[in-house]
């Protein structure tokens, strides 16, 4: 089985995208901007790079439930998808949601509720679940984070 997360929307503090299941739309993304300055001026990485990622269904220290978990994915680790819109620090963390408002997504206990069914199916007969993360275009915005972070 193959998710996809195609990011479509690029502003400066988020990133919004289309998640799909064996190409059917399922929902919404949120993600964190591709990059942001600390306080002394260095970047640091916020969204996960583009690439292919395996998804296990664990429970979560952080966020108390179970939830899909992203396997090896570089200058990151714990990457889950999740429901709880008010998360602090969701750095690499993409929330998921049935609808997209302005530049959030809403209705996310349904969305996860309604893809950890499918996952759990799947995972349960044995078969691999992947994520591929893809950017819709290329700009300064949208380019892959980790070439932007080692570009600069």
């Amino acid at each position: 089985m193959e998710l996809s997360i195609l990011r479509t929307e690029f502003y400066d503090h988020c990133t919004i995208g289309e998640l799909s299941v064996d190409g059917r739309f399922m929902g919404h993304t949120f993600e964190s901007a591709n990059k942001s300055k600390d306080s002394i001026g260095a970047f640091n990485l916020q969204s996960i790079p583009t690439g292919r990622y395996e998804i296990n269904v664990t429970y979560s220290n952080r966020f108390k439930e179970k939830l899909p978990l992203l396997s090896n994915v570089p200058y990151f680790s714990n990457v889950r998808l999740y429901s709880e819109a008010n998360a602090i620090d969701i750095k690499g963390c993409i929330l998921i949601g049935q609808q997209k408002h302005s530049k959030t997504v809403l209705k996310n206990k349904e969305a996860m509720t309604e893809l950890l069914e499918i996952l759990e199916m799947e995972l349960n007969k044995n078969n691999l679940v992947y994520l591929r993360v893809s950017n819709s275009q290329i700009s300064d915005t949208s380019i892959d984070p980790v070439f932007k972070f080692y570009a600069k």
